[in-house]
């Protein structure tokens, strides 16, 4: 085991650490918060934007305090990928780069100086309340990244351990939904940092008068795309190799960027629940009259993270799958979401490119990647544009339905749901209101889960959040979609194509349908 630097002279000044350690480093004003927030407070929470440098902050955090104040930190994440390959990654970087001057020693998820100054990293999932009895330290932090995923029972085990005067918690994470634990402790006092003090991206960027940062008119001028250009929803900015070279370039390579930022944006919108997350770093809004609130959706991500194995092997074993699209107007993205049995399994955005081609491109799609591959049902919007793809995929011979978000509830007449639940005033509403009751489990003999839908997932979720249901006096109905379009910025598409893929488990009697207003 290395023997190392005696580092102790830093255990109050975490800046200094950095900066002696490595003295060409960039800190931004922002992780200089951080790093005295947690030397100076008991708790410290962090809403932060994309790509703003919090978890390299937080892992020279965990080396700061095993090396300089030599106490003992635990840091976890909700899976293990997020603990291994980020945090843990970064702190692996950098301990192999100095561990000369550091000494002690690592393994994959740990550092160890000495039995009261070291380090563990793990996953909360294997991980309740009780994991931290008995984790009390004179010196103690913990770390949460990813802070959104951490369940509440998780959360309160941790904090019984903050007994001691030099015992910290720093929770950090991307403020993308809210209702939750993090949620909650940033109510009660929290750090928030957006893009816009990072200086890959401060130079361009001024606050208008509506309170909305916007890039300097000289500058977008300089570095915006034309809108006729082929790739331009797509990629916006120039590429950085075609700027003026007057112009300033990343000065932080991965980071948050101009071209990222000005894509949200784009696609995404200004206000919508992903750009108050991810670049204004603030928590959205979450409505009692969400079709599922983010809440409900976390709930039902974290049945399979709770048994992975045993919703991919047991629970979809001889289920059928049932796919739902909702294909794009014009240049509008089209939406693939798929249903095995009871496990919404995929869910993938594709931009439309506002050809003529659009519909039987999104037809063949959904034919060559999914059909062929899983087999099952495919439910299509057959209202305008989507008309084309539905006939497509029949005139081929795959097994495809039209679905009418206008028509007639199936329900509406049925005297034993109008006497509990009332009527849905269209079938539109009857399918996210079975949506809504299946991944909220409120069916009385099913039980639905949500797995990793990767990039997509985000996306997913702000639509059902974003989709509000209003009570009329005729019975419930989904709002005009225009306003959910404002709400979000964006068309709900993946939202629309999980309530037809939903309504296709619905048809193949998969599920008991009427269970979800009995």
């Amino acid at each position: 085991m290395l023997t190392g630097e005696d580092l102790t002279r830093f255990a109050e000044d975490p800046v200094g650490f950095v900066k002696y350690m490595e003295p060409d480093t960039l800190l931004t004003s922002d992780q200089i918060l951080i790093m005295e927030s947690v030397r100076d407070n008991r708790q410290t929470s962090i809403a932060a934007a994309h790509g703003v440098g919090k978890t390299w902050c937080a892992a020279w955090i965990l080396l700061w305090y095993v090396f300089a104040v030599r106490g003992k930190v635990l840091s976890t994440a909700p899976v293990r990928e997020q603990v291994k390959e980020l945090l843990w990654s970064y702190i692996r970087k950098t301990y192999d780069k100095h561990a000369t001057r550091f000494g002690g020693r690592r393994i994959e998820l740990a550092i160890y100086l000495t039995e009261e100054a070291k380090a563990i990293g793990f996953t909360v999932q294997s991980y309740n309340e009780n994991s931290f009895q008995g984790r009390h330290a004179t010196r103690l932090l913990i770390i949460f990244d990813e802070s959104n995923g951490i369940s509440q029972a998780v959360d309160e085990g941790a904090s019984s351990c903050l007994t001691g005067d030099r015992n910290r918690i720093l929770r950090i994470g991307n403020p993308t939904m809210s209702g939750t634990p993090f949620w909650k402790a940033c109510r009660n006092g929290h750090l928030r940092i957006p893009v816009w003090n990072h200086d890959n991206v401060s130079w361009a960027y001024f606050k208008n008068s509506d309170g909305m940062h916007r890039l300097k008119p000289e500058i977008d001028a300089r570095i915006r795309r034309s809108i006729n250009h082929p790739q331009y929803r797509l990629e916006p900015i120039k590429p950085q190799v075609e700027w003026d070279d007057d112009l300033p370039r990343d000065k932080v390579d991965g980071a948050v960027s101009i071209g990222w930022i000005e894509e949200v944006r784009l696609n995404r919108h200004e206000n919508s629940p992903f750009w108050m997350g991810r670049v204004e770093g603030i928590f959205p809004e979450t409505s009692g009259s969400a079709i599922l609130p983010q809440p409900w959706f976390m709930a039902a991500r974290e049945r399979y993270d709770i048994n992975p194995e045993w919703w991919e092997t047991y629970a979809t074993r001889g289920q059928e799958w049932s796919f739902g699209v909702d294909v794009g107007d014009g240049g509008d993205a089209h939406a693939i979401v798929g249903f095995h049995g009871k496990l919404l399994k995929i869910c993938k955005i594709i931009p439309g490119l506002g050809d003529r081609m659009d519909t039987v491109r999104i037809a063949k799609i959904v034919a060559k990647e999914y059909l062929e591959v899983y087999g099952g049902t495919v439910g299509v919007d057959r209202i305008g544009v989507g008309a084309g793809t539905l006939g497509w995929l029949l005139d081929n011979g795959y097994d495809a339905w039209g679905a009418s978000f206008g028509s007639s509830a199936v329900s509406k007449n049925d005297e034993e749901i109008k006497d509990t639940q009332g009527t849905f005033l269209d079938w539109k509403t009857e399918a996210f209101w079975g949506l809504r009751e299946f991944l909220a489990a409120r069916f009385d003999d099913e039980l639905s889960a949500i797995a990793p839908l990767g990039d997509f997932e985000d996306a997913l979720m702000e639509d059902l959040n974003g989709i509000y249901y209003e009570e009329k006096h005729r019975g419930t109905c989904i709002e005009d979609k225009a306003n959910t379009r404002k709400r979000l910025g964006r068309s709900p598409n993946a939202g629309d194509a999980a309530a037809i893929a939903f309504a296709g488990i619905a048809k193949t009697d998969n599920i008991l349908w009427r269970s979800a207003y009995s």
